[in-house]
Order: C-alpha cells, then structure tokens, then sequence
C-alpha cells in the first residue's frame, strides 16, 4: 500500500482518495468476500464501503486508519449477509405458504393474498409499543441495519439492539404464531 496523506484525505481531497481506493481496493474486496463468499457481492459491498468511508471521513480520528477501514469493511458486509439472509427467509416463506395456494391461481389471486398479508403484519405492528414498534419496524420492513436505525432515530446502537430484543420478546408473549399463517 503506498503512503496515505491521512490529513489531506480526512479533508475529502480528491486525488488523495484516489490513492486511497488504489491502496485499498484489494484489502476492502478481502475483508468483504471473508464474510459474504460471494464474488459479485464483495465487488458491491466494495463500492459501498468507499462510499462509507467518504461521507465518514470528517469524523475519523486518525487513530489506525487500516484498522478504521477494516471495521467498517466488515461491518458493512455482515449487515449485507443479514440483509441477503432475510431475503432468502421471506422467499422460503413464500415458497412454503405456496402449497396453499390452489394450483393454477393467477399472479394477481397471489398478489392479493400477499397485500391481505402485508395489511394483517400492519395492523398488528400497530399492537407493538412504539419504542419496540419503530425499531422492529425499520429492521424488518424496511430491512435497515443496526448503524442505520441508531442514526435515523438518535439511539444508542446498545439501545437498538435492546429494542429489538425486547419486541421480539413481546410479540412472542402477546402474539399467537397461528395468526401468521
């Protein structure tokens, strides 16, 4: 890796981030694929992370940059493998309440099932407190990571987490599973 002018690049100059994404280009698409194993998703995530790092860099302390980058290089790619995790749960669901649909039913009979779904899940988030209801909500729904929901709503990332737990506990007390099927 070639000499990084840290002061010049923490002021967002352009050909110092260059050298930068030249230096680190191949360290980030490692760090990345270490978590996702998949070619094309490092790639993504590589991109992603640069952009990160851009909009981060006024607030970087300049204590170990390598070590800066590698933390929000990895934790960039487990919130894309939970993402990509929870895409693939929703699909299975999909592909399992299929059987209940009768055979030879129109793409539109199973789109409305899916908004009489979709309408049900609404109301009962509407059930939820609204301090569990907002974080459940945007993990979910709008699938956001930890990072996003703590800066969207001015909450500790330890108080998300919290949230998030504590909901889950209350829909499991509150909530039968058979009125999700």
């Amino acid at each position: 890796m070639q000499e990084i002018d840290v002061k010049k690049l923490v002021q967002q100059d352009a050909e110092e981030f260059q050298l930068f994404i030249r230096s680190y280009q191949r360290y980030i698409y490692q760090l990345t694929y270490g978590v996702l194993r998949h070619e094309k998703d490092a790639e993504d995530a590589v991109q992603e992370v640069f952009i990160k790092i851009y909009h981060a860099l006024p607030n970087y302390r300049q204590e170990g940059l390598k070590t800066w980058v590698r933390q929000i290089s990895v934790r960039h790619a487990i919130d894309m493998k939970r993402k990509r995790s929870r895409r693939s749960d929703r699909d299975d669901d999909l592909e399992k309440a299929s059987p209940y649909l009768a055979d030879g039913e129109s793409p539109i009979d199973s789109k409305l099932i899916e908004r009489s779904r979709n309408e049900h899940l609404a109301r009962k988030l509407q059930e939820l407190p609204e301090n569990y209801r907002v974080v459940i909500h945007a993990f979910y729904i709008e699938e956001k990571s930890y990072e996003e929901i703590s800066k969207e709503h001015d909450l500790e990332l330890s108080a998300v987490k919290m949230r998030l737990y504590r909901g889950r506990q209350w829909m499991k007390k509150n909530w039968r599973e058979d009125e999700f099927r």
